[in-house]
């Protein structure tokens, strides 16, 4: 099963904080092309380098992923896992919002 993410929710920033690094928070910024939800796994195209990223989603909360009436993604939560590394949360990144104070949000989390 795959659920085409429309353009209104795939931006989003990924906050990662390394195992390696304490405390240091990156944002990977991506689209969000893609969600197998029977194997909990999204497809992210990076916008820096426009490759497909596959995630999978460690530990999910099925209540976090909500998916409207029409299919379409609204929110994901969960512990993901892209390359090794383990991303904190997906954040759908709404169009309409301020970017700078979300991304303050996100970062003081």
């Amino acid at each position: 099963m795959k659920i085409t993410v429309p353009d209104y929710y795939q931006y989003c920033p990924l906050k990662n904080v390394s195992k390696n690094a304490p405390g240091k928070k990156i944002i990977l910024w991506g689209k969000i092309t893609e969600y197998f939800p029977d194997k909990h796994e999204l497809t992210l195209i990076n916008s820096n380098e426009q490759e497909k990223i596959s995630i999978s989603l460690l530990s999910v909360d099925q209540e976090k992923i909500l998916i409207n009436e029409k299919g379409k993604i609204v929110k994901v939560f969960g512990i993901v896992k892209m390359d090794g590394i383990e991303l904190q949360k997906i954040i759908p990144w709404n169009s309409d919002e301020d970017q700078l104070s979300k991304l303050t949000k996100v970062l003081s989390e």
